[in-house]
């Protein structure tokens, strides 16, 4: 059982004035300078972190908008460092509005360079070569959101004077207009000797590199018009060693 304990009124003023002594005290020797300066500390240490904040933020966007061919973003150098494939496409859209546009095609799809970045050399019973290569004009690979790529598919069959017949490129891009339209290019552009301005491989490195120009009549793409391909390739291609090449 709890006690009850009577005070007399002699104890209530002694303890009355031993809580009261110390309250006086405290606000009698109250400083608000000691309180204010560590408040106005905090609020500039706080103002100094959004500034650092700020400037790490602005330094990442500058450093993934600036990407270029010599990017060291993660994965994105390794994306491009085979090489590209750039196309200068020059026509007339289905309005009737002149166009000029160029298209990089820098991102090697990531797997095996089979396809993508191979070549295939047969040499045991006559010559000739196979090139593959395929870049997508973003870093996605298509199926995850990117159809716009050029797909090269090389054949010589002829060592010292090279022979590409039979040899085309096939793009798919899509182009927009000032009036907030588009149209969707899908053409194969066959590469003909007389269209080629410029060839050479170097086995040892595995450089190819290939220039030609070429005209699709307006009857055979979707434009209506003639339109005119500029093509400069620049890769690095990598020698299948599997036998039959493809």
């Amino acid at each position: 059982m709890f006690k009850q304990r009577f005070f007399r009124q002699t104890d209530l003023i002694t303890v009355q004035s031993k809580v009261t002594e110390p309250v006086y005290s405290v606000f009698l020797n109250f400083n608000p300078d000691k309180i204010k300066q560590p408040i106005i500390n905090q609020l500039k240490m706080n103002k100094l972190t959004k500034s650092a904040a700020g400037l790490i933020l602005t330094l990442c966007a500058f450093s993934f908008s600036s990407c270029d061919d010599n990017s060291d973003v993660i994965g994105l150098n390794d994306a491009t460092k085979y090489g590209y494939i750039k196309v200068t496409l020059e026509g007339t859209d289905p309005n009737g509005d002149d166009f000029e546009v160029t298209r990089n095609f820098k991102f090697a799809p990531s797997g095996s360079p089979q396809y993508t970045s191979s070549v295939y050399t047969y040499d045991d019973d006559g010559f000739y070569q196979e090139f593959d290569v395929t870049r997508y004009l973003g870093p996605l690979n298509s199926g995850d959101g990117n159809d716009s790529y050029a797909d090269l598919y090389l054949y010589n069959e002829n060592e010292g004077d090279p022979d590409f017949s039979g040899s085309e490129l096939y793009i798919t891009t899509s182009i927009t207009t000032d009036n907030k339209e588009f149209f969707t290019l899908s053409e194969d552009l066959d590469i003909e000797d007389e269209d080629i301005t410029s060839y050479q491989y170097n086995s040892e490195t595995g450089k190819l590199s290939l220039k030609f120009k070429t005209i699709i009549p307006g009857n055979e793409n979707i434009t209506g018009f003639p339109l005119i391909a500029t093509v400069n390739v620049n890769v690095t291609v990598f020698e299948n060693l599997t036998p039959g090449g493809r």
